[in-house]
């Protein structure tokens, strides 16, 4: 495949559903899409590279670590997830779609946040609670 020096598709976020919960992924989509994270500074290395520019023209505000925290507490504090720890059972149990739960909380903080400048466009690999379509339209 040859180098299209014109190609540009900063108009298009993506973001793996997959991940959401993890805080180092969480901190790589706020420097790419949220422009409060963005770094302030870069080396002439960085320049050449092309990450001075690299960014979307439209911001995508993302979940800050505190929010990332909060979504965690949502999710543990779920009946079904009080019940399983007061009689002695694992917040998250290994093997299930635990994890994607709380990526669905995440996903629907940052739809919540966005809905009015984005159009977002889900391809699921698990069903996750807050990647319905209803909270992914516009205003």
């Amino acid at each position: 495949m040859e180098a299209r020096p014109t190609f540009d598709r900063r108009d298009v976020t993506v973001i793996t559903q997959n991940a959401l919960c993890d805080s180092y992924y969480a901190n790589y989509i706020r420097t790419q899409y949220d422009p409060r994270f963005r770094p302030k500074t870069w080396t002439s290395f960085e320049k050449w590279l092309g990450r001075d520019t690299a960014y979307p023209e439209k911001a995508v505000t993302c979940v800050s670590n505190d929010e990332l925290v909060g979504c965690w507490s949502e999710y543990q504090n779920q009946p079904d997830v009080v019940e399983r720890v007061e009689t002695g059972g694992p917040p998250m149990r290994p093997g299930s779609n635990d994890v994607f739960v709380i990526n669905g909380i995440v996903a629907q903080k940052i739809f919540e946040k966005n809905k009015k400048d984005h159009t977002f466009y889900i391809e699921q690999s698990v069903r996750s609670t807050g990647c319905t379509p209803i909270c992914c339209q516009r205003d």
